[in-house]
């Protein structure tokens, strides 16, 4: 194993270590930044003479959440959500030129996986220490397909197993998204089907859903307020409060509406954006989205880990924490690696090409 994998691994190992372990958060922040260093001293400036549509959407993006700090309601969150996401937006950018890195992602997430599954025979009443069974299931779901293949059947197997103790109903969801996904692509007249089957899979799970719904409709009527620019990054739970019992008008169920209950995530990612960045953060957020998708292959387990990125995102925060955050960075560039041909153009990824993909010439 090269030097460059074996750093890769450890580094990983230490993100998700300190995650599981319930160590601050600026401690796992300041590992993914570690890793930005060990990135930035591979590299030089002459790496990025040229860049591609991805570099160009996560630049503009990063750029325009910088420019929301003019009008961020609270400015203070907002240097600390964007100096993160500075940092992932440049591992990303740096970590696509890296071919050998992105052969070992699939070796790296076993070891990240096997070590999430003994943090939780360890310390299964803390759920491996992660305090949430919705955490622990939504990054072992995005692992498991990083593994399934023959030299990991038996990690992901075992991880599979611990899903069904945990408790979380994500894994069903998960499951859910996934058939749904391979019927799509098998045989797109199943979608009606699909849709009508829908309404069960939420009655089932409705309790979960109340308690989206309600923030849901509540960030409605802060986006109403600021639509296209919205309140600048870091400021959700500040344009959040004053709307926080809106959802009075059709329902007296609450979660948030007792002052001690503070909303720092609206649970899906679209709505964040919308809440922080407007609408011209969701256009740039959605054509980065697309520009990475769009090099995804059937039967790739890393395109089936971003799919659940993207069923997680609905639901959930996974780009808020960075274990996760890593894990969707790691499988969106090796999804779409760094590959300049003669005529300027991308040229997909898989588990093979990845080996091909080449640094921008010097």
């Amino acid at each position: 194993m090269s030097v460059t994998k074996a750093c890769f691994i450890l580094w990983w190992l230490a993100l998700a270590g300190l995650w599981g372990l319930g160590d601050p958060a600026v401690l796992r922040w300041l590992v993914l930044y570690a890793g930005l260093a060990m990135l930035l001293g591979c590299f030089t400036v002459r790496r990025f003479r040229r860049l591609d549509m991805i570099d160009w959407l996560t630049l503009a993006l990063l750029v325009y959440a910088a420019e929301s700090l003019l009008w961020a309601v609270d400015w203070r969150n907002g240097v600390w959500a964007l100096q993160n996401g500075a940092a992932a937006a440049f591992v990303f950018l740096m970590v696509r030129r890296i071919p050998k890195v992105l052969e070992a992602v699939p070796d790296a997430a076993a070891a990240v996986l096997a070590l999430a599954i003994g943090l939780y025979w360890i310390f299964p009443v803390q759920n491996g220490g992660f305090g949430n069974e919705n955490f622990l299931a939504e990054h072992m779901l995005i692992l498991i397909p990083l593994v399934v293949t023959r030299r990991f059947a038996l990690v992901a197997i075992i991880a599979v197993v611990c899903l069904t103790f945990t408790g979380s109903r994500l894994p069903y969801l998960a499951v859910a998204a996934v058939v749904s996904a391979a019927l799509v692509l098998r045989w797109p007249k199943s979608i009606p089907g699909l849709a009508a089957v829908a309404p069960l899979l939420i009655a089932v799970t409705w309790d979960s859903w109340k308690a989206r719904a309600e923030i849901w409709f509540n960030s409605f009527y802060a986006i109403r307020e600021a639509p296209l620019f919205g309140h600048g990054i870091g400021g959700f739970q500040a344009a959040y409060e004053p709307f926080r019992e809106r959802h009075y008008v059709w329902s007296d169920y609450t979660v948030t509406a007792n002052p001690s209950k503070l909303v720092g995530d609206a649970h899906n990612e679209i709505i964040q954006f919308a809440m922080t960045l407007g609408g011209i953060g969701v256009v740039l957020g959605l054509a980065l989205s697309w520009a990475i998708l769009r090099n995804c292959e059937r039967g790739d387990g890393t395109s089936w880990a971003l799919l659940l990125v993207v069923v997680f995102s609905m639901i959930e925060f996974p780009l808020h924490n960075p274990w996760t955050l890593v894990t969707a960075l790691l499988c969106a560039a090796r999804v779409a690696p760094y590959a300049w041909s003669s005529l300027g153009a991308l040229s997909p990824a898989s588990d093979g090409r990845a080996r091909k993909c080449t640094a921008p010439p010097g």
